[in-house]
Formats: structure tokens, sequence, C-alpha cells
């Protein structure tokens, strides 16, 4: 599909340089110790920001919470206390930390995103003889529903029909994501033609089924290797950060939770993962 790599391009190549800074601040900060006597995790890192993925505008709120030192250390003495040596050893200057992001567009944001890559598209309903051009597309959601409205011009090569026409569909469906996994798609996709056209109502009474087939393609979207790459791609981010007392892994990626409110889409990403110091 010609939108992969959405989710790749949240993590953009700066993200974890600023989170590196911070870590850093946190490690060396005057206040570090008044914050460590607490013993809970500290948040290390928070900000709100927006990012332009094909002239949609999305915007991100991001949080991370670090493993607290000091708890840790505690750890590590139970750990020799209890003879788990090689644990305490291994695990001793290893801190995981969490990450959250929150990316939300609103439906104007998300309508430009469509236009961008499928307005002027042909879709062939029938080789030579039948093919929809896509003029325009209006993306609107409801509580727990998605419409879509595409403004489309229909070209007919038949012998006995050559003419062109203009029409409104009006697509309807629900999202639904991880299933299959890292799979998100449309269920109980349809549409209603808005058009005073003999000739459309006709080849819609009988393409009608082939067209869902054809236009429910482009609401399908396999985000698995998407995910993999913004997990490889971080993680040369994390490696290559010019620290060379500091290393790190990312041990996940994943896209935790989609949900539309108030006319806007939201989607939830969960990274976790473990900070090294290298002695």
């Amino acid at each position: 599909m010609p939108y992969m790599a959405i989710f790749g391009r949240i993590l953009n190549g700066n993200f974890f340089s600023g989170y590196w800074n911070q870590f850093r601040h946190y490690l060396f900060s005057e206040g570090r110790l008044v914050q460590l006597i607490t013993l809970k995790p500290i948040d290390l890192y928070k900000e709100e920001t927006e990012i332009e993925i094909d002239t949609a505008l999305v915007k991100l709120s991001i949080d991370s919470k670090l493993e607290n030192i000091v708890q840790r250390r505690i750890d590590r003495t139970i750990h020799l206390l209890t003879s788990k040596l090689s644990d305490s050893i291994k695990d001793a200057y290893s801190y995981n930390f969490k990450l959250n992001i929150k990316a939300m567009a609103t439906d104007e944001e998300i309508s430009k995103f469509f236009n961008h890559h499928f307005a002027q598209q042909k879709i062939d309903i029938e080789e030579n003889k039948y093919a929809i051009i896509i003029e325009n597309i209006r993306w609107e959601t409801t509580t727990s529903a998605i419409t879509l409205r595409m403004n489309f011009n229909l070209e007919a090569n038949r012998w006995f029909l050559r003419q062109s026409k203009k029409g409104v569909a009006v697509f309807t469906g629900n999202i639904q994501y991880h299933q299959p996994r890292f799979v998100i798609k449309t269920r109980k996709l349809d549409y209603t033609l808005e058009t005073k056209s003999k000739t459309l109502k006709m080849i819609d009474y009988f393409y009608h089924q082939q067209i869902l087939e054809n236009v429910n393609q482009y609401f399908q979207y396999n985000f698995q290797e998407d995910l993999q790459n913004a997990q490889k791609e971080a993680e040369e981010q994390l490696n290559n950060s010019g620290n060379n007392w500091l290393k790190g892994t990312l041990e996940s990626f994943e896209l935790d939770n989609i949900s539309i409110h108030q006319g806007k889409l939201h989607a939830t990403f969960f990274a976790k993962g473990k900070l090294q110091l290298i002695r």
C-alpha cells in the first residue's frame, strides 16, 4: 500500500536524541536524590508535539517512565542476600523503561491524508470497460463508525456506452484491529450511491459487490513490518547517540489501541525496553 510506514515515522530521527538528553539530565541533576527516595518510577520524558505525515497533521503526546535506580539497588541487595548472585551481576546496571505515545488526528487531517494518496486514482471495475476516477475524499467519524464520502467520475468504455458520469459514493463501516494480529481493517463496509444518473444506478446494480471488493483493499493495513522497522530504527538511534557509557534495547513496540471520539481518531502505542550503563 502507498501509505506504509505510518507508525515508523512517528518515531522520527530526532525523537531518541531528545530522550537521551533527558536521561542524562536525570542522572546528573542536583535534585535527583530527592526524587529517588520516593522509590517510585521516575517520569523521565514528557512532550507534546506534532508531525506531518503526507500533508496530514498528527498530534503526539509522549511520556516515559524509568525504573527507579534506588529501588533497583534494593532489589540487587535482596538478590545478594538470597544467593541470586548471577541475577544481581547481570541486572545491576540495567534499568527498565516504558514509553507511551498517544497519536491523534482530526477528520479534516485524515481527509488530507486520503486525498494525498488516492485523489485522481483509477479503480478498474472491468478492465477497459468501466473505471472509477476518484476526485476527492472526505473522512468523517461518529462514536464507533467511519463515513467516507467519495466524489468520483465513472468512465464507461463499452461499444454501446461511451460516456463519463459524476457521482458520490458514501462508504460506511467500523474500524477493527488486531483481528488478525497486526492488521487494521474495516468491518461491515458498504456504500450507498448519491446520483440521479440511471447509468450509474444500473452499473451499481450489477457491480456493487465487485466495487466493494476493489475499494476494500484501500481500507486494510498490515502494520507488522512497519512496527518491526520502527523498533529497529529506534534501537539504532538508541545505540548511536554518541554515548560510550550507555546502551539499550527496545524489547517491544506495539499498537495498543485505536478509538474514535468527537471527530478524532486516536491511536496509542506502547514500547518497553532496557537501558544498560556500561562501566
